[in-house]
């Protein structure tokens, strides 16, 4: 569905916003099988529904780099390319160890797309 909804609607749902501008024909494929699969695979992990996921953010329609929104005001920036378990297990090693817990609510994004080598900013 393209088109707006409100956050009573989205409450539960895989929700997935584009950063082009210009909206798809009619009939267009918007992101790949393969994304799409990703994405429903991360937003099912019981390991992140922990954290109340909002949205997904794909950065254009090849969508190699995704972004996942989650409930703190933080994102997970993801590579669709890459395995999802190897990216979930060093995302949560890096909360667990790296990150102060008092320094969780000033996250800005945790970047899993880079094999072992995870990066995160503050805010």
């Amino acid at each position: 569905i393209l088109g707006s909804i409100s956050p009573s609607e989205a409450k539960g749902k895989m929700i997935i916003y584009g950063k082009t501008i210009v909206a798809p024909s009619s009939g267009a494929q918007i992101l790949s099988p393969q994304t799409l699969a990703f994405i429903a695979n991360v937003f099912q992990h019981a390991d992140l529904q922990t954290l109340h996921p909002e949205f997904f953010l794909a950065e254009n329609d090849s969508a190699s780099e995704i972004a996942l929104k989650v409930g703190e005001g933080w994102r997970i920036l993801f590579d669709t390319t890459q395995d999802l378990g190897a990216q979930i297990e060093n995302f949560k090693l890096t909360l667990q160890h790296a990150v102060p817990a008092d320094a969780r609510n000033k996250l800005d994004y945790i970047d899993v797309r880079f094999g072992r080598r995870v990066y995160y900013k503050l805010k």
